[in-house]
């Protein structure tokens, strides 16, 4: 009998110190996540791999590859699609790519067998074998509704051990409004960051109610939501839609996708709804990105592969924006007082003051951020920017000299 007591202690201890590691880890993560660069993740479905070359890669710094599912035997396949060229594309870009399991229609039998206490070790080994075989840099789980049940927890949390033990990171695709009660708040701080799905509040499945799907009201109330459930605003990323739906027809309600609605009429892009149509057009997904900016540590997309290219397109927009901020943000003088820029606005010469030069910068960009010009003068206290040869609009000017930094916005009229 003591010695049983005395295993059971023991047992205790044990589970007591790995508890402590295990919030150790979430803090850490945490604490690295706030220092890193804002996220914009774009889901790719293996359906719409044919749209790769027009997507502008290099406005994403995550894709997830969505979506691998077990096998009979628990391989994870993608439908008998290859992905290899695709991460190869990704990776010339420097964006980490991510397998997302699951998906919303994944099968119930698919995963119930896989994500128990004895069919967990070797499914994870074998994630662990597809991540390496294909030169991934970690495992999204988009596991839903019935699929999350009381096994999950356990599965994700053996998971990121294991994830974490080759270096690799773990995140989640969840509803923006609703906490599956079956994730425990270990679980929860297992993931590196959450993929907060924030669409979907009306569909199909309600025929009765035709509206919005993804207002900006639903993106706030979600971020508040989440920040209610002890997730850390760095640790979500915003779930913004490429897609709406048609309840034109409230027997046969069909999705849309963005890049169809600018194919019929590019005015579309400016809007959000067309008759009983509704989506997420080019303002609303600014000032999403915005909120998101200010809010949460990125941007995730559902789903890029439904964009329209070229100057129209959601991602670009989302891209812009995001470096308006850190235009904005970044570039700010330890003293204002030493960079003076006058008249503001402008005509067709801009003046610039400085305190003291040193190795002086000037950059130009457009409203749009379109590089325009940089100049480089030496020990120029005063200078001249000729602004002739631009239209009249909005610019952003940046003046650097030594350890000086300071952008500012004009207007040339």
């Amino acid at each position: 009998m003591a010695y049983w007591l005395h295993l059971s202690h023991v047992f205790k201890l044990m589970t007591f110190i790995r508890n402590i590691i295990i919030l150790c880890l979430a803090f850490c993560t945490v604490s690295t996540l706030s220092a890193q660069p804002f996220k914009t993740v774009g889901y790719l479905l293996t359906d719409h791999f044919e749209t790769i070359e027009s997507i502008r890669l290099d406005h994403l710094t995550h894709l997830n590859i969505a979506f691998a599912n077990p096998d009979m035997e628990g391989n994870l396949m993608t439908d008998g699609v290859s992905i290899d060229e695709v991460i190869k594309k990704a990776h010339t870009e420097n964006v980490e790519v991510f397998i997302s399991l699951a998906g919303a229609s994944a099968q119930l039998a698919d995963w119930q067998d896989r994500i128990t206490p004895d069919g967990r070790p070797a499914f994870i080994h074998g994630i662990i074998r597809y991540v390496y075989q294909h030169q991934l840099q970690g495992v999204d789980v988009d596991l839903e509704w019935d699929n999350v049940n009381d096994d999950y927890s356990g599965f994700v949390v053996a998971l990121k051990d294991s994830l974490a033990h080759h270096g690799f990171k773990l995140t989640a695709a969840l509803p923006g409004g609703y906490r599956y009660p079956q994730i425990t708040s270990e679980a929860l701080a297992a993931f590196d960051w959450i993929n907060l799905m924030v669409y979907d509040l009306t569909g199909p499945w309600t025929p009765n109610d035709p509206g919005p799907h993804s207002p900006y009201s639903y993106a706030v109330s979600s971020i508040d939501y989440w920040a209610q459930q002890g997730l850390t605003k760095d640790r979500m990323t915003l779930g913004v839609p490429f897609y709406g739906y048609d309840f034109t027809n409230s027997d046969h309600i069909v999705s849309v996708t963005y890049g169809d609605m600018v194919t019929r009429d590019s005015a579309y892009a400016q809007t959000d709804q067309v008759g009983a149509i509704y989506y997420n057009g080019l303002p609303t997904i600014t000032d999403k990105t915005k909120l998101a900016l200010h809010e949460t540590g990125g941007v995730m997309i559902w789903e890029i592969g439904q964009d329209q290219a070229g100057s129209l397109s959601l991602l670009r927009r989302i891209a812009e924006t995001i470096s308006a901020f850190n235009l904005t943000s970044n570039y700010t003088a330890t003293d204002v007082s030493k960079i003076t820029l006058y008249p503001n606005p402008a005509n067709d010469v801009l003046q610039i003051k400085m305190e003291d030069p040193k190795n002086l910068k000037i950059t130009l960009y457009s409203q749009s951020l379109r590089f325009l010009r940089t100049s480089h003068y030496m020990q120029q206290s005063e200078l001249s920017v000729d602004l002739s040869l631009y239209p009249k609009g909005t610019y952003f000017v940046i003046v650097e000299s030594g350890s000086l930094k300071r952008t500012f916005t004009i207007l040339k009229l």
